[in-house]
């Protein structure tokens, strides 16, 4: 019953925790979303906690692309500009897989250098 998914990768540097362009995602205890922000979550305020760093690809049927282009933005994705909180503000789940780590994340124009590098053998992939 799960129509959108998405990816993360466990463990975050300090350099992400730091970063509002980085979005983290709590994944639930059966592989589904909680929630995303660009602030590090969960808070460790009892314990220590992971945290995650959402990577970017979406998996949509075709009937969830539909209602989402349907569906108000609401007022988290609004606040963070994390589009795929319009799901979770709709009351649909998302799945949450992990992806494994070394992949290269492209948030600005300046990270298009680093990828074509690698593609062209120029560079060792970096963490994301």
């Amino acid at each position: 019953g799960i129509e959108v998914a998405t990816g993360y990768i466990e463990g975050a540097s300090e350099e992400q925790l730091g970063s509002p362009s980085v979005v983290h995602l709590v994944p639930t205890l059966d592989g589904c979303v909680i929630t995303f922000s660009r602030s590090p979550v969960p808070h460790s305020f009892v314990e220590p906690a992971a945290h995650t760093v959402h990577v970017g690809m979406y998996g949509f049927s075709g009937g969830a692309l539909s209602r989402f282009a349907k569906y108000e933005r609401g007022p988290v994705e609004r606040a963070e500009s994390i589009e795929l909180m319009r799901f979770l503000e709709h009351g649909e789940r998302i799945a949450a897989i992990p992806i494994p780590p070394g992949s290269i994340g492209v948030d600005w124009p300046a990270d298009i250098g680093r990828v074509e590098a690698v593609l062209s053998g120029g560079l060792a992939e970096e963490g994301a």
